[in-house]
């Protein structure tokens, strides 16, 4: 495509005819905007950045950046297939927040370089496919970021309250899932687990340190569904003390506007941003079906 548009042979930009690595004209052709001819004073700027040490760094960083994309993008997902975001109350767990906001630090300042490397003018995001997927890439991330620095903080602190208020309204009754939230391990309170409607504690087990079993399970939650992909089967639980059993009927009802259900919005919301930004990166890379820019 690229070829016809300008009247020059695929290695003018490729080191082989059928692509691959880019020479330095294909380099400063990107950071012209997709235009041909490229003037001297981008080329002269592509060839400083494509010796072997800035490679290195550009192979690094978008390592690094490709890395930090797949454990964010895969952790969303991980959560909306097989934890649900319905289930978690009493707040999101530290270590979801933790990886988090690293991968979201991790992918700004990996994504700024690379766009920096990519982009010479501010116009360049306008005048052609891929600057503006990017800007369409980055707006929606930045309102990810948003959207998830808002729940790490207000409405996780508003999901505690709530589950407190659960606690309390339960009195000496049955746990509450909202009041079992609390009991995550961490800061000094017991961990329990539900299985069956049945709540554990393993604050004591050495496989739940800090609430945490091998980091994939945290104290606090349901284990009925992923039981049942584990080594083993409930026999786990035989010699490990019962804490009670989960109320059927919630005895506290969560507000038609409760942090947990903004919560849950805010998930989905965020898992549509996913979908979108894999749908830019698409357009980047295969195309409309048809050209938005010529």
């Amino acid at each position: 495509q690229y070829a016809e548009e300008t009247g020059e042979s695929c290695v003018t930009c490729h080191r082989e005819e059928i692509g691959g690595p880019l020479t330095v004209e294909g380099f400063a052709y990107i950071r012209n905007g997709y235009r041909y001819p490229v003037p001297e004073r981008i080329l002269a700027k592509a060839g400083l950045r494509q010796n072997s040490f800035h490679r290195l760094v550009r192979f690094v960083v978008g390592y690094l950046h490709l890395v930090a994309a797949v454990i964010f993008f895969g952790a969303i997902f991980y959560i909306h297939i097989f934890v649900r975001p319905s289930r978690l109350t009493g707040g999101i767990p530290r270590h979801e927040r933790i990886l988090g906001v690293t991968c979201m630090i991790t992918l700004a300042l990996t994504g700024a370089y690379l766009s920096w490397v990519r982009i010479d003018r501010w116009e360049q995001f306008f005048t052609n496919t891929f600057g503006l997927m990017l800007f369409l890439k980055i707006a929606l991330f930045l309102t990810m970021v948003a959207l998830g620095m808002f729940a790490i903080t207000v409405v996780h602190r508003g999901m505690q309250r709530e589950a407190k208020e659960g606690k309390g309204a339960s009195g000496s009754g049955p746990l509450t899932r909202e009041s079992l939230s609390l009991f995550d391990g961490s800061d000094g309170n017991p961990a329990y687990v539900i299985y069956q409607g049945r709540v554990y504690d393993v604050s004591a087990s050495d496989k739940w340190k800090e609430g945490s079993h091998f980091g994939k399970h945290h104290a606090g939650t349901d284990l009925t569904g992923a039981l049942a992909g584990a080594p083993h089967g409930p026999e786990v639980f035989e010699g490990i003390p019962r804490a009670g059993e989960i109320s059927s009927t919630p005895v506290y009802a969560p507000k038609r506007f409760s942090p947990r259900r903004i919560f849950v919005v805010l998930a989905y919301t965020n898992l549509v941003i996913v979908f979108l930004i894999l749908g830019c990166i698409s357009i980047w890379r295969w195309g409309f079906p048809w050209p938005v820019f010529r």
